[in-house]
């Protein structure tokens, strides 16, 4: 047809050679695909050890059911692929590091605390890191809560330990 057309003076030369080029490749496709199912079918009988050729006694199975939108399958693909859950993690990460490299401009914050848990025992002095957000944020109920534990947790161990400390 692409001959007749060009013969005709409807299409080009270079049009004709692409016609003929897709056909081609068409044949090529066709043999193929023949050459494809030979083997199928060859690797199915060997597989059910008959001789003859094999021949389906039902249709087969298509489903019929439509398929979801493509936002869906793009969705999935954006929230599952590993590699974009690797950059969705080093972006946080970079997001925390630019957080805590604005954290040297800021002062930083100490809480400092004397208690003696026993009379018998020396006191501690304890300091406790707050923070180097600013104080405006933490609220003195806070900060005696946390000194205290931190307090007992450093006599607790004292208290446990065979060697004295006296200060």
């Amino acid at each position: 047809m692409a001959e007749r057309l060009f013969e005709e003076g409807f299409i080009s030369r270079v049009d004709r050679l692409e016609a003929q080029s897709a056909l081609a490749d068409a044949k090529s496709e066709s043999v193929n695909a023949n050459n494809d199912a030979r083997l199928a079918m060859i690797a199915l009988q060997r597989l059910l050890r008959t001789d003859y050729r094999i021949k389906p006694t039902t249709p087969l199975f298509v489903s019929s059911r439509p398929l979801p939108d493509v936002s869906y399958f793009q969705d999935l693909a954006l929230n599952n692929h590993p590699g974009l859950q690797k950059v969705a993690a080093k972006r946080a990460q970079a997001q925390q590091l630019h957080a805590l490299s604005d954290t040297g401009y800021k002062p930083t914050v100490l809480l400092y605390g004397y208690g003696q848990l026993e009379k018998t025992q020396a006191g501690s002095l304890v300091s406790l890191p707050v923070g180097s957000y600013g104080a405006d944020w933490i609220k003195p109920r806070h900060w005696h809560q946390a000194m205290l534990k931190y307090v007992r947790q450093i006599f607790l161990r004292l208290k446990s330990a065979t060697t004295c400390y006296c200060w």
